[in-house]
């Protein structure tokens, strides 16, 4: 438990995390002509988001050291279960957060510049590093399935029919 509160500490003494620009939707953006105004409103649903996802991220990591910090025998107990729904709900909370934001960016657009988009782009609003694979125990392997079953080796290519 003394190593959560060290971190809560830490990461509410340093603001949390800081990410480098996004480079793709500099890229994207000098191709749409934005105006002044169009840059300035982009440029403040970026800065909420990313406090938004600052913020979320912090309450996983710290469920996230709850859940690894569990005695063995609450891992997959009543506390262990009750862990993972809530970073599971984090998770949900994250992405909607960013698709909300995605659609905000969106409307700022005047229509010719949606055509210029590429389709995959989420506009620099997505969830870096919270949809990660793995975990510490009782997170799961990543593949779906719990990190408390054994994993069965995958059947190779050569052997499938």
């Amino acid at each position: 438990m003394g190593g959560i509160l060290i971190i809560g500490i830490l990461l509410w003494a340093t603001g949390g995390w800081t990410f480098p620009p996004d480079m793709d939707s500099e890229s994207w953006s000098a191709n749409l002509n934005l105006t002044a105004e169009q840059n300035r409103i982009l440029k403040d649903l970026k800065i909420q988001f990313r406090q938004e996802e600052s913020q979320i991220q912090k309450k996983m990591m710290i469920r996230r050291m709850e859940l690894r910090t569990l005695p063995s025998g609450e891992l997959n107990g009543e506390k262990g279960e009750e862990l993972r729904r809530q970073i599971q709900s984090l998770l949900l909370q994250a992405r909607e957060r960013a698709l909300f934001f995605q659609q905000e960016a969106l409307n700022v657009l005047t229509p010719e510049q949606k055509k210029k988009l590429p389709l995959e782009s989420d506009l620099g609003f997505r969830c870096r590093g919270m949809f990660r694979r793995g975990g510490g125990p009782g997170m799961g392997t990543g593949r779906g399935v719990p990190s408390s079953e054994p994993l069965q080796e995958p059947v190779p290519r050569s052997l499938k029919p």
